[in-house]
């Protein structure tokens, strides 16, 4: 048996693939086709969510989502909830009160001398 060739014909950009009329079940039984408007999609940051990636072994990916059923939470609540955790409690400690923008919980607005991000400026170094 020998494959059809692929003509130009045949692809579609991705979203924008429609049925063909032939063979169309709802055509073949007189009805009509009617197409759904596309959702809005949200671009980065316009919902108030910034994705983060997160890479962890097995095993403790393992942990944590058996964690998270034994307390009827998702995995992504139960990792901000120790984020928020360690910046409330543990941080704090570790900082020594140096960083008013990370005790407030505020955005530094460019004013917050850590912005250097992995190079802390001289005041926020222990």
């Amino acid at each position: 048996m020998r494959a059809a060739p692929l003509t130009a014909s045949l692809l579609v950009t991705k979203g924008d693939a429609t049925p063909s009329a032939k063979g169309d079940a709802a055509g073949a039984q007189g009805g009509t086709v009617e197409f759904l408007p596309k959702p809005p999609q949200a671009r980065s940051g316009e919902d108030g969510q910034t994705r983060v990636s997160l890479r962890m072994p097995t095993a403790r990916h393992l942990r944590l989502r058996l964690a998270a059923a034994h307390l009827g939470r998702s995995s992504q609540g139960l990792i901000l909830a120790a984020i928020d955790h360690y910046i409330d409690t543990v941080l704090p400690l570790l900082m020594a009160g140096r960083c008013a923008c990370v005790e407030q919980g505020r955005d530094p607005q460019g004013s917050c001398a850590a912005l250097g991000f992995g190079r802390a400026a001289p005041e926020h170094r222990s």
